[in-house]
């Protein structure tokens, strides 16, 4: 008898942490048991960061996605998993509010690299397909769900200009475990990233050239997290 309502919620960017400081705010009417399923927006499809969050308490998106395609979409959900509202329509909001950043940027562990300047980035997307040609000449196609996202991002660096980024690239290049990449172009995703790098020598600068080989992978847990849970995490 109980159905979804459409949803509000208070939205704060932190420009000094680079995060989302996101409040669900319960519709009129809405029953105790009702809860809130949080996604973010991006230039690519939603994708779902926390579920089950209780209206009224503050989450944190640690990787809100960068300039005009960024946001999030807040999903009201019953007990019973319905987010359909009595007029049939979806029982979510969409918060425009994002991330304003000129550069790219990959974070990881502890260490975060920003991209700002002699960047060239391109991207390819890989269906998971497969071609069966049969006799008579009967060509036929199969897709599996998955498709494989990779990335190439190359940067050209003043050695004696910016030593840190230097460091932290090479921090980069050692670091075994998941990254996490936001580009200009309105991407927020999880990624292995491969690190090569080498040295031109002029007659003025010694300039460091990378070449970042970025793969996407799927986090292994949902990445919103509590307001709690995140000051715990950064406390120093």
């Amino acid at each position: 008898e109980h159905q979804a309502a459409i949803p509000d919620a208070y939205v704060q960017i932190d420009e000094e942490y680079m995060v989302a400081v996101m409040t669900p705010i319960a519709p009129t009417g809405a029953a105790a048991t009702d809860v809130c399923d949080i996604y973010r927006l991006s230039a690519d499809k939603p994708q779902l960061i926390y579920k089950g969050a209780t209206f009224g308490e503050d989450y944190v998106d640690p990787y809100p996605t960068i300039g005009e395609h960024g946001g999030h979409r807040f999903v009201t959900r019953t007990a019973e998993g319905d987010y359909i509202t009595e007029d049939n329509t979806f029982a979510w909001f969409d918060d425009a509010k994002t991330l304003e950043a000129d550069y790219n940027l990959i974070e990881f562990g502890d260490g975060r690299v920003e991209l700002r300047y002699n960047i060239d980035l391109s991207s390819d997307w890989q269906k998971d397909f497969k071609q069966t040609t049969y006799l008579g000449g009967s060509v036929q196609g199969d897709w599996n769900k998955a498709v494989t996202r990779s990335a190439n991002i190359t940067a050209a660096v003043v050695a004696a200009d910016d030593p840190e980024l230097i460091e932290s690239m090479r921090r980069l290049a050692a670091y075994p475990g998941i990254c996490h990449i936001r580009t200009k172009d309105g991407s927020s995703f999880a990624a292995d990233v491969q690190v090569s790098e080498t040295y031109a020598q002029n007659t003025a600068h010694k300039i460091a050239n990378f070449a970042l080989k970025i793969t996407r992978v799927d986090q292994q847990t949902l990445e919103g997290m509590t307001l709690a849970e995140w000051e715990e995490l950064h406390e120093e």
